[in-house]
């Protein structure tokens, strides 16, 4: 799996610019504050959600998102995770 950086000119606000997400298979978060500021500025639900702990987890679902995993740990438990739920030819990952 390969992590790709993505330049960002910018804070997002709820005005701004729209979340690309072209090409993504999954989102990831590490908290619910950053699962709280995706769900702020895009409409988008149906992608799987990888949450790196329940509390990050209980967010997405109550944010709307219906496809949520948690990792029940810390970011080595959700790379676990995303290592054995996902597969790197279909796509990129989103990390929120």
């Amino acid at each position: 799996m390969t992590i790709e950086l993505v330049n960002w000119s910018g804070p997002i606000s709820k005005t701004g610019a729209a979340v690309e997400t072209d090409g993504v298979q999954a989102l990831l978060f590490t908290s619910a504050n950053g699962a709280r500021a995706f769900a702020e500025t895009s409409p988008i639900r149906e992608l799987p959600a990888l949450a790196v702990g329940d509390a990050t987890a209980t967010a997405l679902r109550d944010l709307g998102f219906a496809r949520v995993d948690s990792a029940g740990g810390d970011v080595e438990d959700l790379e676990r995770l995303a290592r054995r739920r996902l597969d790197p030819t279909r796509g990129k990952l989103l990390h929120a």
